[in-house]
């Protein structure tokens, strides 16, 4: 996939539309979009973004821009351009060129501008140019603009060619109107050509042909702006790479964690790279801590294989390989991770982590699992970081498999490893008989290299999933989402339950906790939930339910600030931020009524919700 602006120059009898499906089709991608909209008959500077770019659509769309118009005097059109309707005409002849331009200059600054009919707006769900088309015109309410200045190029009256440079949200030709408006005789728009938007300008601009012959020529590279180019001014910072991971996550970073640092000001905004000069994201410096604005870090797309069993691995050529349970793929995982995805980008090679799946080994021995990651999150988040996840079964053949032939059979026969990627206390094989000096001894006989990573710590304490699980059966959501490096979370379809909530005044999203998932303890948490491709806050209740059932069920039940949909069958995500009160069984349902208000009011507090 693409990803950066192109300066493309929109020609005349394009729509903005238009533009981005014909782009498409040129760069053989879909995800590009248009930065602002030109007129049919405009020409000129149409930024387009592509793949990760995307995400900059809204911030040029709200850049100043610079537009070179021709307007006519003497004509009123119903569409305040050159092609509608002619409703009036008037003479010119009493215009002098010191009236004209007295009147064009007294728009500078702050304006209040009625939008024309004929424009994209909606009113209740409509555009306007389908309501005027229909003959119908309603009010429109007057919206601050700014012309920031208006450079007169050429007076031939009854026609005045000039430069407008203004605000986002500033309709030329409504400008145009409202100029012969002022002057008395009327006027509309017979031209227009956007010149600039922000630093794209219109001598740099390629037509949708001259695009397209670049791409033949294998030169399409040439034409496209980095995204960390539309920060030119934003002070650079550099994470390092034990909390690279962490970043690509969006944490808040502590200065500890950065390679460089600078723009410690209340409020300063950051470019942040990783430190092989990868661009991550838009940072803020507050609180004394960067926290994210807008990330734009995502792997080039590529289709992760997941594989079941060591037997279907059939990739060619070399790998680089690590091993472990991975339950939680905390920080210290996510180490061993990066590492291995890094050696498979600089080495050409595949990169692979073979995580160790117990459930096959507990279920022989009864014993009950409590994991951090079931279901398919630990798919979810390798998906983007390495070519193939395996979750080899732990069987109890599996377990007698002697550390020797664990080293021939596997990292060499079947993986035809380059690199073993491992923690320092790594041990593999029968009665846990191998370990990294094993590995060490035997990495020339099998034409490996062993890196041993060192295990990361908060504190005195090694990051482990037996410390993540600590943490979470304590209720510190908070602590757990900081060894982890990114929340702790529930996922889910959301079931019909009693509708008490609904009767309560408080309707609730009721899911099941997980089979064999970690519980954390029971109580009331504030949260934020994914639904329907959008992020709510709220709080939610893990636990059975004492004060209105009996069955014992363990739910998490969750009621999110601003959602008013029918949830019934969709999947939510459910992200556990900070514990807020155990669960309790009260007197009565008046009882759990007035405490949940309290819960609601403290977390809308706690989410800064007025």
């Amino acid at each position: 996939m693409i990803h950066g602006i192109i300066n493309v120059y929109k020609e005349k009898g394009f729509t903005s539309h238009d533009v981005v499906a014909k782009l498409r089709g040129i760069v053989g991608q879909k995800k590009i979009g248009h930065t602002g909209t030109l007129d049919p008959d405009a020409t000129g500077v149409l930024p387009v973004c592509l793949g990760k770019a995307t995400k900059l659509c809204d911030l040029l769309t709200d850049k100043n821009k610079t537009y070179e118009a021709v307007l006519l005097l003497g004509k009123t059109t119903d569409t305040q351009d050159i092609t509608g309707e002619v409703l009036e005409e008037k003479s010119t002849e009493a215009l002098t060129e010191e009236k004209v331009r007295e009147a064009i200059e007294g728009f500078i600054g702050d304006y209040e501008q009625i939008p024309p009919m004929y424009s994209a707006l909606k009113v209740n769900g409509k555009k306007l140019y389908e309501l005027a088309r229909e003959g119908k015109v309603i009010e429109r309410k007057a919206r601050p603009v700014k012309i920031l200045d208006i450079q007169i190029l050429e007076i031939d009256l009854p026609k005045v060619r000039m430069e407008v440079s203004c605000s986002k949200g500033t309709y030329i030709r409504t400008l145009c109107h409202d100029i012969g408006e002022k002057l008395g005789c009327g006027g509309c728009m017979e031209s227009l050509i956007r010149t600039r938007v922000s630093t794209f300008r219109i001598e740099d601009a390629k037509t949708l042909d001259e695009i397209e012959t670049l791409k033949q020529e294998g030169k399409l590279a040439e034409l496209l702006v980095p995204i960390d180019a539309m920060f030119p001014f934003y002070p650079k910072i550099t994470v390092k790479d034990d909390w690279k991971a962490f970043a690509k996550n969006g944490n808040p970073l502590d200065l500890k964690m950065l390679k460089e640092a600078c723009g410690q000001d209340e409020e300063t905004q950051v470019r942040l790279y990783d430190e092989s000069g990868k661009f991550i994201a838009i940072y803020q410096w507050k609180e004394k801590k960067y926290h994210i604005v807008k990330m734009f870090f995502n792997e080039e797309e590529k289709t992760m294989q997941y594989i079941r069993e060591l037997a279907e691995y059939n990739g060619n050529g070399r790998a680089a390989v690590t091993f472990g349970k991975f339950d939680g793929l905390h920080r210290g995982h996510q180490m061993l991770v990066t590492k291995v995805r890094e050696l498979g980008k600089q080495e050409n090679i595949n990169s692979i982590v073979c995580s160790f799946d117990m459930r096959p080994l507990w279920k022989e021995k009864g014993i009950a699992p409590e994991l951090l990651m079931v279901g398919e999150e630990r798919q979810e988040r390798v998906k983007d970081e390495v070519d193939y996840l395996i979750e080899c079964p732990f069987t109890e053949s599996f377990r007698q498999k002697s550390a020797e032939d664990f080293i021939q059979e596997i990292i060499h026969d079947l993986f035809r490893a380059k690199y073993i990627v491992v923690g320092t206390d790594f041990t593999f094989g029968c009665e846990k008989r191998g370990d990294v000096h094993m590995l060490a001894e035997y990495a020339d006989q099998y034409d490996y290299e062993l890196i041993v990573i060192e295990k990361e710590r908060y504190h005195d304490r090694i990051i482990s999933s037996t410390y993540v699980k600590e943490v979470v059966k304590e209720g510190d959501v908070g602590l757990a989402e900081t060894l982890l490096g990114y929340p702790f979370e529930v996922e889910g379809t959301v079931e019909h339950g009693r509708q008490l909530g609904r009767t309560l005044g408080f309707p609730t999203l009721n899911v099941a906790w997980p089979e064999g998932k970690i519980v954390p303890a029971h109580g009331v948490y504030f949260c934020k939930i994914d639904i329907e491709g959008k992020t709510y806050p709220g709080i939610a209740n893990v636990g059975i339910k004492p004060t209105v059932t009996e069955e014992k069920k363990l739910l998490i039940e969750a009621f999110l600030f601003g959602y008013s949909g029918n949830a019934y069958g969709e999947k939510v995500r459910i992200n556990l931020k900070k514990f807020r009160r155990p669960e309790q069984k009260f007197d009565g349902i008046d009882a759990l009524k007035r405490q949940i208000d309290k819960d609601i009011a403290k977390g809308m507090e706690y989410f800064g919700i007025v």
